[in-house]
Parts: C-alpha cells; structure tokens; sequence
C-alpha cells in the first residue's frame, strides 16, 4: 500500500503559471508466482494562475492498473496498462474522458545493463464543442521510449533515454511530432 502526494508550482516568463496538487493511494499485490498487479487512483486538481486560463481550472480523477510478469530471475519485466481518467474543468470545452494504454518491457542483455523500450497511447474525448474549431475537439497522443541504464562504479549509473511523441489532433496548433533526447549521471547512496 502507498500514498503519494506533490506539489507543484510554475512560472511562465516570471509570472505565475500554473498550481497543481497530487494525491495518489494505491495497492499493490501478488496475483501468482511471477505476476504482481498495482493499481492506483490519483486525484489532481489544476489552478492555472492566469485569467485568461481560468477556463482551464480543473479537478482530474483516474483509476488505473497496471499487470507486472517478471522473468530472468524477476530481473526483467513485461508490463501492461490501462488507466482511465475523468477532467472537469471551468470552461465545458476543456472537459474530456480519457483512456490511456500502455505496455512495456525490460530486460538485462548485460551484466550492470538495464533496457527499458515502452509505448503509451493515449486518447482523450473531449464532450463538448470546441468554440475554435465548431466541433468536439479530438486528440491522440502515442509515445515511444527507449531507456537504457548501466551502472559504471558502486554508486555511479549513466542514463540514456530516447523518446518519439506523435500528438494527433483536429486543432492544428496541438498536431505535432516530438524527438527528445536525454543522459545523465546518477549517484545513490
């Protein structure tokens, strides 16, 4: 069993942007020898700072599950997910459903390797009329990610991480394709 919760702050050009409060419990058990179910609820509530934002304001429910099957001595994983989510806004036009798939798998091809290669599609319905573009607003986002960690002395991991986002959607400024790149170097204690 969890609790988690965050805070979160923003700015956007030295101005106060956003405000966002977390709240997650979950519950997480074996289902079988090499099979473990987490599931979760998570409550966030959005206070966008602006009041041209206002609309965007906005308390977020999902409920989801996610299925672990662990192989090469539980060193490496296949996972699967499902989570939906419910966001009710200000402003009618921003309130949608949500339904967000995922599945991933990692292995340990070498010793102090670890590989992570994931996909995530999410689609959100949006129920009311979009007053920009006169129609219910449609939007899809899949992700590809590729992790790659090595541990390199005691203490000391490097991280490389690659991930393509596609974020389909009938509001052209929101349609676009997306590479980020990312290394680094952790220490544990």
């Amino acid at each position: 069993m969890g609790l988690d919760y965050s805070y979160t702050y923003l700015t956007l050009d030295n101005h106060s942007f956003l405000e966002m409060n977390h709240l997650s419990p979950s519950l997480g058990f074996s289902v079988a020898e090499d099979i473990y179910l987490h599931t979760s609820y998570i409550f966030m509530a959005k206070d966008f700072r602006q009041d041209a934002d206002s609309d965007r304001d906005a308390n977020n429910h999902s409920l989801g599950a996610d299925l672990f099957y662990f192989f090469m001595d539980n060193q490496a994983y296949f996972k699967a997910g499902y989570r939906i989510e419910d966001e009710n806004t200000d402003g009618a036009e921003y309130e949608y459903l949500g339904h967000l798939l995922s599945a991933s798998v990692q292995v340990v091809p070498f010793a102090e390797t670890k590989m992570r290669l994931s996909y995530k599609h999410h689609r959100k319905d949006y129920r009311n009329i979009n007053p920009a573009i006169g129609a219910e607003r449609e939007e899809t986002k899949d992700s590809c990610q590729l992790v790659v960690t090595r541990k390199i002395y005691d203490n000391f991991e490097i991280k490389l991480d690659y991930q393509y986002i596609n974020n389909d959607s009938n509001i052209a400024a929101n349609k676009y394709n997306e590479n980020r790149v990312f290394a680094g170097l952790a220490v544990q204690y």
